[in-house]
C-alpha cells in the first residue's frame, strides 16, 4: 500500500466524507506500531547517582619547635580519621636535617596506622617521629624530633585531612 502524506489522510476524514477500508488502512499504516515495527524495549532507568563525598579539606600548615618534645598537630577526636602529612626540619648550624611523609589513620581509637617514609641527614637522632596520642577516648596526631635541634628551629608540617567526622555522615545510614 502506498504511503500517504498528512494532507491526503486529512482529506479522507473531512466532515461529510465516508472513508473506506483502504483509507483506514492508510491511516493505521501511517502511525508507529511498537509491536509490528520491532522497536526495542524502553531502556530501564539508570540507578540513582550516589551522593558526592565532601571536598577534601585544604592543606593546613603548622610549625612547632624542633625541641625533642611531642607536639599535637590535629584536633582531639574520637571518630575515624585519616591524614596525609609532610614535615621537615633542619639546622644549618648543627648540620642536621629530616623529612617525613606519612599517611596516618585510626578508627574510633582502634587499629592505629601510620605508614611513613622518612629521610634524615647526619645521624639517627635527627629523625622525625609520629604517634597517635590518646586523651580518654579522643585521639590526636603528634610529632617530635628525636633530639633538640636548638633555638629557633621549627618542624614545618603540611597536613591534609583525608577522612574526618563529616565523611562518616554520608556512609553511615
Amino acid at each position: 500500500m502506498p504511503k500517504q502524506d498528512r494532507k491526503t489522510l486529512k482529506e479522507y476524514f473531512r466532515r461529510g466524507k465516508m472513508p473506506d477500508e483502504g483509507q483506514f488502512n492508510d491511516l493505521i499504516d501511517s502511525m508507529l506500531n511498537l509491536v509490528d515495527d520491532e522497536y526495542p524495549e524502553p531502556v530501564p532507568p539508570l540507578p540513582p547517582i550516589p551522593p558526592v563525598p565532601p571536598v577534601p579539606t585544604p592543606e593546613i600548615r603548622i610549625e612547632v619547635p624542633a625541641n625533642g618534645k611531642w607536639h599535637t598537630l590535629t584536633n582531639w577526636s574520637p571518630s575515624c580519621r585519616a591524614y596525609s602529612l609532610t614535615a621537615g626540619c633542619g639546622s644549618r648550624k648543627s648540620d642536621r636535617y629530616a623529612l617525613i611523609h606519612a599517611v596516618a589513620m585510626h578508627c574510633m581509637g582502634n587499629h592505629f596506622r601510620i605508614n611513613y617514609t622518612r629521610s634524615w641527614y647526619m645521624f639517627f637522632l635527627s629523625k622525625l617521629k609520629l604517634r597517635w596520642a590518646s586523651r580518654g577516648n579522643a585521639y590526636a596526631l603528634q610529632i617530635r624530633t628525636r633530639s633538640n635541634y636548638g633555638e629557633n628551629v621549627n618542624i614545618c608540617c603540611k597536613i591534609t585531612e583525608l577522612w574526618g567526622e563529616d565523611d562518616m555522615t554520608w556512609i553511615i545510614k
